[in-house]
Protein backbone atom coordinates (compact mmCIF):
# COMPACT_ATOMS: atom_id res chain seq x y z
CA UNK A 1 0.00 0.00 0.00
CA UNK A 2 2.45 2.14 0.62
CA UNK A 3 4.68 1.49 -2.75
CA UNK A 4 1.35 1.99 -4.47
CA UNK A 5 0.85 5.08 -2.71
CA UNK A 6 3.91 6.46 -3.64
CA UNK A 7 3.58 5.54 -6.96
CA UNK A 8 0.23 7.58 -7.60
CA UNK A 9 2.13 10.57 -5.67
CA UNK A 10 5.31 10.58 -8.00
CA UNK A 11 2.21 9.91 -10.80
CA UNK A 12 0.89 13.82 -10.19
CA UNK A 13 4.00 15.80 -11.22
CA UNK A 14 4.41 13.63 -14.15
CA UNK A 15 0.82 14.03 -15.50
CA UNK A 16 0.71 17.63 -14.56
CA UNK A 17 4.06 17.98 -16.19
CA UNK A 18 2.62 15.70 -19.35
CA UNK A 19 -0.39 18.10 -19.67
CA UNK A 20 1.50 21.35 -19.64
CA UNK A 21 3.96 19.67 -22.08
CA UNK A 22 1.23 18.47 -24.30
CA UNK A 23 -0.24 22.54 -24.15
CA UNK A 24 2.95 23.95 -25.23
CA UNK A 25 3.27 21.41 -28.04
CA UNK A 26 0.08 21.51 -29.73
CA UNK A 27 -0.78 25.46 -29.09
CA UNK A 28 1.51 26.21 -31.97
CA UNK A 29 0.00 23.30 -34.15
CA UNK A 30 -3.52 24.64 -33.27
CA UNK A 31 -2.47 27.83 -33.98
CA UNK A 32 -1.05 27.09 -36.87
CA UNK A 33 -4.23 24.90 -38.02
CA UNK A 34 -6.36 27.60 -37.13
CA UNK A 35 -4.49 30.17 -39.46
CA UNK A 36 -4.65 27.76 -42.32
CA UNK A 37 -8.56 27.68 -41.87
CA UNK A 38 -8.73 31.50 -42.08
CA UNK A 39 -6.78 31.72 -44.83
CA UNK A 40 -8.79 29.09 -46.65
CA UNK A 41 -11.98 30.96 -45.74
CA UNK A 42 -11.07 34.69 -46.24
CA UNK A 43 -8.02 34.20 -49.27
CA UNK A 44 -5.91 36.76 -47.21
CA UNK A 45 -2.60 35.68 -46.15
CA UNK A 46 -2.00 35.55 -42.10
CA UNK A 47 1.39 34.74 -40.01
CA UNK A 48 1.81 33.21 -37.28
CA UNK A 49 2.43 35.14 -34.34
CA UNK A 50 6.13 33.90 -32.82
CA UNK A 51 7.62 34.60 -29.59
CA UNK A 52 10.98 36.27 -29.89
CA UNK A 53 12.84 34.84 -26.57
CA UNK A 54 12.39 31.44 -27.49
CA UNK A 55 14.52 29.22 -29.56
CA UNK A 56 13.11 26.03 -30.12
CA UNK A 57 11.52 23.66 -33.00
CA UNK A 58 8.33 25.22 -32.20
CA UNK A 59 9.47 28.83 -33.43
CA UNK A 60 11.64 27.45 -36.09
CA UNK A 61 8.16 25.49 -37.73
CA UNK A 62 6.82 29.15 -36.94
CA UNK A 63 9.19 30.97 -39.19
CA UNK A 64 9.40 28.41 -41.65
CA UNK A 65 5.78 28.77 -42.49
CA UNK A 66 5.97 32.86 -42.25
CA UNK A 67 8.39 32.66 -44.85
CA UNK A 68 6.09 30.39 -46.95
CA UNK A 69 3.24 32.62 -46.81
CA UNK A 70 5.97 35.57 -47.44
CA UNK A 71 6.84 33.30 -50.51
CA UNK A 72 3.32 32.64 -51.55
CA UNK A 73 2.03 36.27 -51.30
CA UNK A 74 4.55 37.50 -53.26
CA UNK A 75 3.84 35.29 -55.80
CA UNK A 76 0.36 36.29 -56.20
CA UNK A 77 1.23 39.82 -56.07
CA UNK A 78 3.26 38.85 -59.14
CA UNK A 79 0.93 36.67 -60.94
CA UNK A 80 -1.43 39.90 -60.41
CA UNK A 81 0.84 42.33 -61.81
CA UNK A 82 1.94 40.49 -64.54
CA UNK A 83 -2.09 40.31 -65.65
CA UNK A 84 -2.38 43.93 -64.83
CA UNK A 85 1.63 45.13 -66.99
CA UNK A 86 0.58 42.86 -69.93
CA UNK A 87 -2.91 44.38 -70.37
CA UNK A 88 -1.62 47.63 -70.05
CA UNK A 89 1.47 47.16 -72.21
CA UNK A 90 0.04 44.99 -75.23
CA UNK A 91 -2.86 47.40 -75.98
CA UNK A 92 -0.19 50.30 -77.67
CA UNK A 93 1.51 47.48 -80.33
CA UNK A 94 -2.00 45.95 -80.76
CA UNK A 95 -3.43 49.19 -81.79
CA UNK A 96 -0.32 49.74 -83.95
CA UNK A 97 -1.05 46.38 -85.93
CA UNK A 98 -3.88 46.96 -86.37
CA UNK A 99 -3.75 50.27 -87.92
CA UNK A 100 -0.97 49.11 -90.61
CA UNK A 101 -3.55 46.24 -91.04
CA UNK A 102 -6.10 48.43 -92.24
CA UNK A 103 -3.69 50.11 -94.23
CA UNK A 104 -2.80 47.17 -95.91
CA UNK A 105 -6.68 45.70 -96.34
CA UNK A 106 -7.49 49.34 -98.10
CA UNK A 107 -4.57 50.50 -100.15
CA UNK A 108 -1.99 47.57 -99.51
CA UNK A 109 -2.68 45.89 -102.82
CA UNK A 110 -2.75 48.76 -105.21
CA UNK A 111 0.44 50.35 -103.66
CA UNK A 112 3.01 48.34 -103.05
CA UNK A 113 4.99 50.46 -101.00
CA UNK A 114 2.31 50.80 -98.66
CA UNK A 115 2.45 46.85 -98.66
CA UNK A 116 5.83 46.77 -97.80
CA UNK A 117 5.12 49.47 -95.11
CA UNK A 118 2.53 47.96 -93.45
CA UNK A 119 4.20 44.60 -93.48
CA UNK A 120 7.15 45.62 -92.17
CA UNK A 121 5.41 47.36 -89.50
CA UNK A 122 3.24 44.76 -88.41
CA UNK A 123 6.52 42.33 -88.63
CA UNK A 124 8.28 44.89 -86.03
CA UNK A 125 5.36 45.35 -83.69
CA UNK A 126 5.26 41.46 -82.92
CA UNK A 127 8.40 41.02 -82.55
CA UNK A 128 8.15 43.72 -79.75
CA UNK A 129 5.27 41.99 -78.53
CA UNK A 130 6.93 38.93 -78.21
CA UNK A 131 9.60 40.24 -76.37
CA UNK A 132 7.45 41.83 -74.21
CA UNK A 133 5.37 39.00 -72.97
CA UNK A 134 8.95 37.31 -72.38
CA UNK A 135 9.83 39.72 -70.49
CA UNK A 136 6.78 40.47 -68.70
CA UNK A 137 6.89 36.21 -67.46
CA UNK A 138 10.53 36.74 -66.46
CA UNK A 139 9.25 39.02 -64.34
CA UNK A 140 6.80 37.58 -62.92
CA UNK A 141 8.79 34.27 -62.19
CA UNK A 142 11.12 37.07 -60.26
CA UNK A 143 14.38 37.12 -62.97
CA UNK A 144 14.77 40.40 -64.80
CA UNK A 145 16.78 40.17 -68.33
CA UNK A 146 19.72 41.81 -67.70
CA UNK A 147 19.70 44.63 -70.63
CA UNK A 148 21.93 44.04 -74.09
CA UNK A 149 23.57 47.49 -74.96
CA UNK A 150 24.22 48.15 -78.44
CA UNK A 151 25.19 51.30 -80.22
CA UNK A 152 22.09 53.36 -81.16
CA UNK A 153 21.71 56.17 -83.72
CA UNK A 154 18.54 58.04 -81.89
CA UNK A 155 18.17 60.26 -84.78
CA UNK A 156 16.73 57.27 -86.72
CA UNK A 157 15.87 55.36 -84.10
CA UNK A 158 13.14 57.88 -82.97
CA UNK A 159 12.37 58.72 -86.36
CA UNK A 160 10.99 55.37 -87.25
CA UNK A 161 8.85 55.44 -83.67
CA UNK A 162 7.10 58.62 -84.31
CA UNK A 163 6.45 57.35 -87.58
CA UNK A 164 4.66 54.19 -86.38
CA UNK A 165 2.39 56.61 -83.87
CA UNK A 166 1.59 58.74 -86.87
CA UNK A 167 0.68 56.65 -88.57
CA UNK A 168 -1.51 54.40 -85.69
CA UNK A 169 -3.25 57.68 -84.01
CA UNK A 170 -5.49 60.57 -85.13
CA UNK A 171 -2.83 62.85 -83.81
CA UNK A 172 0.49 65.13 -84.69
CA UNK A 173 3.58 64.00 -83.81
CA UNK A 174 6.22 65.90 -84.07
CA UNK A 175 9.62 65.32 -84.11
CA UNK A 176 13.05 68.01 -83.71
CA UNK A 177 16.37 66.75 -83.31
CA UNK A 178 18.60 68.99 -82.78
CA UNK A 179 21.91 66.96 -83.10
CA UNK A 180 23.17 64.29 -85.66
CA UNK A 181 24.46 61.85 -85.82
CA UNK A 182 22.90 61.11 -82.31
CA UNK A 183 24.71 57.44 -81.13
CA UNK A 184 23.77 56.43 -77.68
CA UNK A 185 24.43 52.89 -76.12
CA UNK A 186 20.92 51.41 -75.26
CA UNK A 187 19.41 48.09 -75.22
CA UNK A 188 16.84 48.94 -78.15
CA UNK A 189 14.17 46.76 -77.38
CA UNK A 190 13.80 47.44 -73.94
CA UNK A 191 14.50 51.46 -74.87
CA UNK A 192 11.68 51.31 -77.63
CA UNK A 193 8.82 50.00 -74.93
CA UNK A 194 9.50 52.76 -73.08
CA UNK A 195 9.28 55.54 -75.15
CA UNK A 196 5.73 53.83 -76.35
CA UNK A 197 4.76 54.13 -73.05
CA UNK A 198 5.36 57.71 -72.75
CA UNK A 199 3.97 59.10 -76.16
CA UNK A 200 0.50 56.55 -74.74
CA UNK A 201 0.71 58.67 -72.06
CA UNK A 202 0.69 61.39 -73.65
CA UNK A 203 -1.51 61.02 -76.18
CA UNK A 204 -4.29 59.70 -73.97
CA UNK A 205 -3.61 62.96 -71.79
CA UNK A 206 -3.75 65.50 -74.16
CA UNK A 207 -5.88 66.52 -77.40
CA UNK A 208 -3.43 68.66 -79.01
CA UNK A 209 -0.24 67.91 -80.61
CA UNK A 210 3.11 65.64 -79.34
CA UNK A 211 6.23 67.35 -79.80
CA UNK A 212 9.49 64.87 -79.00
CA UNK A 213 12.69 66.68 -78.60
CA UNK A 214 16.01 64.54 -78.87
CA UNK A 215 19.10 66.90 -78.63
CA UNK A 216 22.44 66.58 -76.79
CA UNK A 217 23.72 69.06 -74.10
CA UNK A 218 26.02 67.74 -71.36
CA UNK A 219 24.29 64.56 -72.28
CA UNK A 220 21.88 63.02 -74.49
CA UNK A 221 18.47 63.78 -73.87
CA UNK A 222 14.51 63.09 -75.36
CA UNK A 223 11.70 64.99 -74.25
CA UNK A 224 7.83 64.09 -74.84
CA UNK A 225 6.29 67.72 -74.30
CA UNK A 226 2.19 67.54 -74.33
CA UNK A 227 -0.29 70.46 -73.93
CA UNK A 228 -2.76 68.58 -72.11
CA UNK A 229 -4.27 69.32 -69.15
CA UNK A 230 -1.04 68.97 -67.22
CA UNK A 231 -0.55 67.87 -63.43
CA UNK A 232 -1.05 69.45 -60.01
CA UNK A 233 2.59 70.39 -58.22
CA UNK A 234 0.87 68.36 -55.27
CA UNK A 235 0.96 64.95 -57.52
CA UNK A 236 4.30 65.38 -59.11
CA UNK A 237 6.19 63.25 -56.63
CA UNK A 238 3.77 60.51 -57.13
CA UNK A 239 3.36 60.09 -61.00
CA UNK A 240 5.60 57.01 -60.99
CA UNK A 241 3.71 55.01 -58.35
CA UNK A 242 2.02 51.84 -59.19
CA UNK A 243 -1.71 52.08 -59.38
CA UNK A 244 -1.06 56.19 -58.64
CA UNK A 245 -3.80 58.15 -60.61
CA UNK A 246 -4.20 62.04 -60.89
CA UNK A 247 -7.43 62.78 -59.83
CA UNK A 248 -8.65 64.85 -63.37
CA UNK A 249 -7.60 61.76 -65.03
CA UNK A 250 -9.37 59.09 -63.88
CA UNK A 251 -12.46 60.23 -65.01
CA UNK A 252 -11.63 60.00 -68.64
CA UNK A 253 -12.08 56.97 -70.89
CA UNK A 254 -8.93 56.77 -72.39
CA UNK A 255 -6.98 56.52 -68.97
CA UNK A 256 -5.30 53.60 -68.02
CA UNK A 257 -4.64 51.70 -64.68
CA UNK A 258 -1.93 54.51 -63.35
CA UNK A 259 0.96 51.33 -64.43
CA UNK A 260 2.35 53.41 -67.29
CA UNK A 261 4.91 55.62 -65.45
CA UNK A 262 5.97 53.34 -63.20
CA UNK A 263 6.80 50.60 -65.83
CA UNK A 264 8.38 53.21 -67.49
CA UNK A 265 10.16 54.08 -64.06
CA UNK A 266 11.42 50.27 -63.52
CA UNK A 267 12.55 50.05 -67.54
CA UNK A 268 14.84 53.54 -66.73
CA UNK A 269 16.07 52.21 -63.75
CA UNK A 270 17.06 48.85 -66.01
CA UNK A 271 18.37 51.23 -68.69
CA UNK A 272 20.54 53.86 -66.71
CA UNK A 273 18.24 56.71 -67.64
CA UNK A 274 17.16 59.38 -65.35
CA UNK A 275 13.49 60.43 -65.99
CA UNK A 276 12.32 64.41 -65.12
CA UNK A 277 8.95 65.41 -64.87
CA UNK A 278 7.77 68.83 -65.59
CA UNK A 279 3.92 69.86 -65.68
CA UNK A 280 2.01 73.17 -65.18
CA UNK A 281 -1.65 73.10 -64.78
CA UNK A 282 -3.87 73.91 -68.35
CA UNK A 283 -0.55 74.41 -70.28
CA UNK A 284 0.92 70.89 -70.14
CA UNK A 285 3.55 68.34 -69.12
CA UNK A 286 7.43 67.58 -70.53
CA UNK A 287 8.81 63.97 -69.54
CA UNK A 288 12.16 63.89 -70.01
CA UNK A 289 14.46 60.43 -70.47
CA UNK A 290 18.30 61.69 -69.99
CA UNK A 291 21.08 59.11 -70.36
CA UNK A 292 23.99 58.85 -68.31
CA UNK A 293 26.95 60.05 -69.62
CA UNK A 294 28.96 56.91 -69.36
CA UNK A 295 26.00 55.88 -72.23
CA UNK A 296 26.82 58.60 -74.98
CA UNK A 297 29.27 56.80 -77.41
CA UNK A 298 32.90 58.72 -76.43
CA UNK A 299 34.11 59.48 -80.23
CA UNK A 300 30.55 61.17 -80.99
CA UNK A 301 30.74 63.07 -77.82
CA UNK A 302 34.46 64.07 -78.35
CA UNK A 303 33.29 65.03 -82.14
CA UNK A 304 30.59 67.56 -81.09
CA UNK A 305 32.84 69.11 -78.23
CA UNK A 306 35.95 69.96 -80.73
CA UNK A 307 33.25 71.55 -83.45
Amino acid sequence: MVLAAAVLLAMIPVIISGAVLAGVVTKPIAALTETMKNIQQSGNFQKLPVAEQSNDELKQMGLTFNDMMALLEENYSKQEEFVSNASHELKTPLTIIGSYARLLERQGLDDEAVAKESITAIRAETDRMKEMIEQLLLIARRNETAPEFEKVELGTFMEETIAAFNQSYDREFILKVESEPFIVLTDAVKFKQLLYILLDNARKYSSDRIEIIAKMDETAMVQIRDYGDGIPKESLPYVFDRFYRVDKARARETGGFGLGLSLAAHLAELLKLKLEIESIEQLGTTVSVIFSSDFNVPEIKSKQEGS
